[in-house]
């Protein structure tokens, strides 16, 4: 008898453990950020972006809104001029659902360019629970007093 209670318990406690791994599992959604930052002599990047894949068309993300570099750490000056950059960056939606914010880590390579990894650092309203990653590059450039850098994103979302 309490062979066959210990038995069923430890079956009731498997099952109802599936459906929270299953749930922590979910693949994810595309989604691909273009992102124009402008950096003025003074600091504090900031512009506008757009977002794009199925993260966007089932509402997962907004598809619209502004950025705002929240902080900025710099590493290196290694052979070539390499220099790592961690940026945490904002991302506020127009349509009012709230702020998330990802956190990019940039290696910039003169021979290469700047090459990404980023991952959601948090959220608020809709996005409170946002978690996803990806990769993505930069292109520079320089337009009067400010320096300006086109940031292309990809990754999933969920």
């Amino acid at each position: 008898m309490r062979r066959s209670v210990r038995l069923a318990a430890v079956s009731t406690a498997l099952l109802l453990l599936i459906p929270v791994a299953t749930a922590q599992a979910s693949p994810g959604q595309s989604v691909y950020f273009d992102v124009h930052t402008y950096i003025p002599a003074g600091g504090g990047g900031h512009g506008p972006f757009t977002a794009t894949g199925q993260a966007v068309e089932d509402g997962l993300v907004c598809a619209s809104g502004t950025t705002q570099d929240v902080s900025l750490t710099v590493a290196g000056n290694g052979p070539k001029s390499r220099v790592n950059y961690q940026v945490l960056k904002s991302f506020t939606c127009d349509d009012g659902t709230g702020i998330f914010t990802l956190k990019l880590q940039v290696r910039s390579d003169p021979d290469r360019g700047g090459t990404y990894s980023w991952t959601v650092s948090g959220g608020t309203g809709d996005y409170l629970k946002l978690q996803g990653s990806g990769t993505g590059y930069g292109e520079p450039s320089e337009a009067g007093s400010d320096y300006q850098v086109h940031d292309v994103l990809a990754g999933t979302l969920h």
